[in-house]
């Protein structure tokens, strides 16, 4: 089985332009695989094994929620509490009155809005950070708690720093000691700075060509949301441990009665913009193939990464990769399927791999004539999804190229100008023109994403200070 679990993720890396990648499947109380492939740096000879570790980006939540369960398991809080009981410098504008309870926080229905920059760039590294951002964050609601989802990076942010003020210990001591240590994941940790140089990942990103992306997706006061590094033997004793408990036995880390807690739906978030989908506490559950799959995702400059748990047979995948973007999830679950016993089904490339030399050597009407040009057989090869274009644009503003990022959008929303997530094509053109200098366009973008997706207050402020210009 080892045979044909390296042949199918070595086809799909080949396809899909991946410079390494780290995978573990677990099932039925043993490991089936840990291993690694391709190399930690483009044109590099350093392999991947399975003791290379990634930034992990989102994963970090369900580590984080873990944290928030233990503590209210020891009674020093409690899901109904308002975190601003715990947290009373917490500024928030809510409108809607009543409590924005912790339960909220975890399940993404709490109405606070996202983090809209990371600041890669300008990452700090002391022990004050994340309460330094908390105690200065200005908050307006969405909506009114518990009425709707909506996924906040910002709510993990201040879960973290709630599990600092509640425990007494920084957020990543209190990780290291009650949830990474405990399951033996030794060389697991929230500070990149401690991941040895032999097993350190470079980040890799797309925008017209592949390469070592400038920034590497690390700042102190994003942990809670963001910052794990782990790698696939690590994972693996992460998806033993939560599959033990549902076996019968005990993870470790949580009684059996926290477990069922964060596993138990909160809402859908089919109406949301994730089909199929319902929201638990730290966690996400969907369906496929019959099997209920307990997951999250992972997604920053550079890396993206997936774990999934299929509780009742007794099966999980953890997937990193140092290249972005990539359809991760769906890689991830022709894995399981692997281990299931099943075939796996293809995951498509973007066409972007096929257009991009094209652009980068002859401009837009290249691309253009390129894919007029494609037969039936290669469009059947390539996925068309929208969402590679973005990645590619917000790569592109990133290195500062912002017409490249300009074609490239304005041309996919040509090519499918009624697709889901037009909003967010308007919102990176409007950064674009911004970049550029042309606020009047920039302005008109933002508009026309408004128009589509009012409830996006950070688009709507930019706007307002764009035209106030």
């Amino acid at each position: 089985m080892e045979e044909k679990f390296g042949a199918y993720i070595r086809e799909i890396m080949d396809a899909h332009c991946m410079v390494g990648a780290a995978v573990g499947v677990v099932k039925d109380g043993k490991v089936l695989l840990e291993a690694g492939y391709g190399v930690r740096e483009l044109h590099s000879q350093k392999p991947v094994t399975e003791h290379s570790l990634f930034h992990m980006a989102s994963i970090s939540k369900p580590f984080t929620a873990t944290a928030v369960m233990q503590l209210v398991e020891h009674g020093k809080l409690a899901l109904e509490d308002d975190i601003r009981q715990h947290l009373p410098e917490l500024r928030v504008e809510n409108p809607y009155g009543g409590a924005i309870t912790v339960r909220q926080m975890l399940s993404h229905t709490s109405g606070f809005p996202d983090v809209t920059d990371y600041e890669w760039y300008r990452a700090e590294g002391d022990d004050d950070a994340l309460e330094m951002y908390v105690r200065e964050l200005d908050v307006c609601l969405l909506f009114k708690p518990g009425e709707r989802f909506r996924y906040s990076n910002t709510a993990y942010e201040v879960l973290g720093h709630l599990v600092h003020r509640v425990s007494g210990q920084l957020f990543e001591d209190y990780q290291k000691q009650h949830v990474l240590n405990p399951l033996g994941m030794d060389a697991s940790t929230f500070f990149a700075g401690q991941v040895p140089d032999e097993f350190r990942n470079s980040p890799h990103t797309f925008d017209i060509d592949l390469h070592v992306s400038d920034a590497y997706p690390y700042n102190r006061k994003h942990a809670p949301s963001s910052t794990l590094h782990s790698n696939a033997h690590e994972m693996n004793r992460w998806a033993l441990a939560h599959l033990a408990y549902v076996a019968g036995g005990g993870s470790g880390i949580l009684s059996p009665e926290q477990h069922d807690t964060m596993w138990q739906p909160v809402i859908s978030a089919d109406q949301f913009g994730r089909p199929n989908t319902e929201v638990a506490l730290g966690w996400f559950i969907t369906r496929h193939r019959g099997q209920t799959i307990i997951y999250h995702n992972g997604h920053d400059t550079g890396f993206m990464s997936s774990l999934l748990l299929a509780p009742h047979a007794q099966m999980g995948v953890s997937l990193m990769t140092n290249t972005e973007p990539e359809q991760i999830q769906k890689i991830a679950l022709g894995i399981l399927d692997i281990a299931a016993g099943l075939e796996p089904e293809w995951v498509k490339p973007h066409i972007l791999r096929k257009l991009e030399p094209a652009y980068r050597e002859h401009g837009l009407p290249a691309l253009q004539e390129r894919l007029a040009g494609l037969t039936q057989a290669e469009r059947e090869r390539y996925y068309f999804g929208l969402d590679d274009y973005l990645y590619a644009a917000y790569a592109l503003l990133d290195s500062q190229h912002a017409t490249s990022a300009i074609d490239l959008v304005s041309f996919a929303l040509e090519q499918q100008p009624d697709v889901p997530g037009a909003e967010k094509a308007y919102e990176v053109l409007a950064r674009a023109h911004y970049q550029k200098g042309d606020v009047a366009q920039a302005a008109e973008m933002a508009k026309q994403s408004l128009l589509l997706k009012p409830d996006n207050p950070f688009l709507r402020e930019e706007l307002n200070k764009a035209l106030s210009d």
